[in-house]
């Protein structure tokens, strides 16, 4: 009788230590799926790091080309104020010359003298 037992509790025992197994094995398999899973993340990291140097790089290189070109524009902007400036001294200083040297000397008379210019 007391052998009948023991096999009897050797079988539990052994289903138990099959059930114990199984779910180990399970966990196993959750474990390397869950390492695949860390593995695959951790690429993704790596690679949207890399992603976010490289956008990062070309911002920065944007700026500085933003920035040059601001600046030329800002000499263009300056140099075409000046030659306004020196053409519109020239112009000025033509027709300055224009009048003085009386060229322009019909143009007054009619402007200042209308009644001379009828006689």
């Amino acid at each position: 009788l007391d052998l009948k037992k023991q096999v009897r509790l050797g079988s539990v025992n052994a289903k138990l230590l099959q059930s114990a197994v199984d779910r180990a094995e399970a966990l196993h398999i959750k474990v390397q799926c869950a390492d695949a899973q860390l593995l695959t993340l951790k690429k993704e990291h790596d690679e949207t790091l890399v992603r976010y140097r490289e956008a990062t790089l070309e911002a920065e290189k944007l700026a500085r080309r933003e920035k040059d070109l601001k600046q030329k524009l800002e000499t263009m902007v300056t140099e075409n104020d000046e030659m306004v400036a020196v053409l519109r001294e020239d112009y000025v200083d033509q027709k300055l010359s224009a009048i003085l040297s009386g060229a322009q000397k019909p143009l007054l008379e009619r402007v200042f003298l209308p009644g001379k210019r009828a006689a």
